[in-house]
């Protein structure tokens, strides 16, 4: 599923839907942050060759 389709199928849910939404974010957030990370240390070692 592209990510920018995302936003759009949020918006569409119920609002007592909140739960599955914040509990969605929980799982997405240490992906997020280990990708964030991993692209990090794959811009510094290309900077030190």
């Amino acid at each position: 599923m592209p990510s920018s389709s995302l936003p759009i199928l949020l918006s569409q849910r119920p609002r007592g839907d909140n739960f599955c939404f914040s509990y969605f974010s929980f799982l997405a957030l240490p992906h997020y942050l280990y990708s964030k990370q991993h692209i990090r240390e794959r811009w510094a070692n290309s900077v030190k060759q």
